[in-house]
């Protein structure tokens, strides 16, 4: 159902305590050969492997994305629909986008409907999308119809949370009625007041939403590492290191016999 985009498992907070509580303190003396703490280091992943996971979240995130949206005609509004899981069979996952301008007006916003359902929230204002910094865990609500990023008209509408800055969304997948997922959206809005030229600009940097129904996201949580993938890192560098260290000896000694 899903794209290429990355899915794994985060890592638990059962880990983290285990850790506090049982600190692992490993010493390789340097008499100990290479074999030797090699050995030691398997044994090391394998234990950290043994450490409790979480099992009951995914997270599907997009990775960075960059997408440009800019309205191809003055006075005419864009409504682009962005596939967000890569799910090109069904609908659950679609989000609409809008965005227009005028001599005397700019707007974006975002669009629920039948064919594009992914709706992001408001909190302190309807219509308004509620802006959220990275780590924050939102609280915001969920309606139909129109999501506005921002309003701009002359001579005195300026409104919205999304005016050439960037920040999180709270973003809700699938239809009210079927299964429901959660997650956010990172984007950012440029020259939000500009009414000539190319007129406004909206990039869609990133998303994520959490593959459990229900289940919710911080703003900009994404998938950790896993502690077996660190351990194995952490046995590349090892084996470089002595690699490094071999060759740099063979050559300084290949210089002196010369010398």
């Amino acid at each position: 159902m899903l794209g290429d985009s990355l899915i794994v498992q985060p890592k638990s907070n059962a880990s983290e305590e285990f850790m506090k509580s049982y600190p692992l303190k490993i010493i390789l003396p340097q008499q100990c050969s290479i074999p030797v703490r090699l050995g030691l280091m398997l044994v090391v992943i394998v234990l950290l492997a043994l450490i409790p996971q979480r099992s009951f979240s995914q997270i599907f995130y997009s990775g960075t994305r960059n997408i440009v949206i800019q309205s191809p005609v003055s006075g005419v509004f864009f409504n682009p629909v962005f596939d967000l899981a890569g799910d090109t069979t069904h609908t659950w996952d679609n989000l609409a986008i809008n965005l227009g301008f005028g001599s005397t007006f700019t707007l974006g916003g975002q669009t629920s409907y039948s064919l594009a359902p992914c709706v992001l929230a408001y909190e302190s204002e309807f219509p308004y999308v509620e802006r959220y910094a990275y780590g924050a865990t939102p609280s915001g609500r969920f309606g139909s119809g129109t999501m506005v990023l921002w309003r701009y008209g002359t001579p005195s509408m300026d409104v919205g949370f999304f005016r050439n800055t960037s920040g999180y969304a709270y973003l809700h997948l699938g239809d009210f009625s079927d299964t429901e997922f959660y997650g956010w959206l990172q984007l950012s809005v440029s020259n939000y007041d500009l009414t000539t030229g190319i007129g406004p600009t909206i990039t869609l940097i990133d998303w994520a939403f959490d593959l459990t129904p229900g289940n919710q996201l911080y703003m900009g949580e994404v998938p950790e590492p896993s502690i077996p993938s660190l351990g194995l890192m952490g046995a590349s560098v090892f084996l470089a290191h002595f690699r490094y260290k071999k060759y740099k000896g063979k050559s300084e000694g290949y210089v002196r016999k010369v010398g």
